[in-house]
């Protein structure tokens, strides 16, 4: 591990996540590695939106499936409602914001 990476890491143990659910960890640090870094365009909402760096389209679900784990051999996913849950605090925290509809949520990281 490098010096920075250390550094980044006692950062990290000095904020309000570190003393949140190991879910709320897993989840933040999914956000940080899948959010955009270069900008696209999706076709979203009857035409083109463009997703600037730092965001991430999504659902609740693909987010709930892809931070899943297992208990002896058995895959253990979180519910919607967890999910939901963790991306409301992150939002309360100001890491965050969200723009949701019925097909997707777009988060923004905040700095």
């Amino acid at each position: 591990m490098c010096c920075g990476e250390q550094e980044i890491l006692k950062q990290l143990e000095k904020t309000p996540l570190w003393h949140m659910p190991p879910l709320y960890k897993q989840i933040w640090l999914y956000l940080l590695i899948r959010a955009n870094h270069e900008g696209y365009g999706v076709f979203a909402d009857g035409g083109i939106q463009n997703i600037k760096p730092g965001q991430i389209v999504t659902t609740l679900n693909r987010i709930a499936a892809e931070n899943s784990w297992y208990v002896r051999n058995r895959k253990k996913k979180p519910n919607k409602k967890t999910v939901r849950e963790a991306l409301k605090w992150f939002k309360q925290q100001g890491m965050v914001k969200l723009e949701s509809n019925a097909y997707r949520t777009l988060i923004t990281l905040v700095e």
